[in-house]
């Protein structure tokens, strides 16, 4: 057995997320966000480029991108990953679906993350630990 620790950064300008989100409204955040984030967020610009940040921070770390984004077998949809929130107001990432796969068959099993936005970008990093079968 390995032990294994994957890494993902992303970092977005906030004003690229605020035009985004003033042309297409709630068609983009339905698109991208979980009911449950869509909540956390409240409307809040910066709020919602971390969150975006920090999905694109946990594709990296799996290895794969989002779809929509980029193409191909390997990647996953918005939803598929979703940044909750703690009674603490920490944020943690909860893997759906196709995500959680990936995840599994990496031997990835234990996941944290770590958002922030201040002036004009919002920046995340994630991490992953596991135990992998040798080959």
């Amino acid at each position: 057995m390995s032990f294994v620790v994957r890494t993902g950064v992303d970092m977005v300008n906030i004003a690229r997320i605020a035009d985004v989100v003033a042309r297409h409204g709630d068609r983009f955040l339905l698109r991208v966000l979980s009911a449950n984030e869509i909540t956390i967020c409240a409307g809040r610009i910066p709020a919602i480029a971390a969150r975006w940040a920090a999905k694109e921070a946990v594709a990296k770390l799996l290895g794969v991108g989002i779809r929509g984004l980029t193409s191909g077998a390997h990647a996953v949809p918005w939803h598929d990953i979703e940044i909750g929130r703690d009674t603490a107001g920490k944020p943690f990432i909860a893997l759906h679906r196709y995500a959680a796969t990936i995840a599994a068959a990496q031997g990835l099993s234990s996941f944290d993350i770590s958002i922030s936005h201040d002036g004009d970008y919002a920046i995340a990093s994630a991490v992953a630990i596991g135990i992998t079968p040798d080959a």
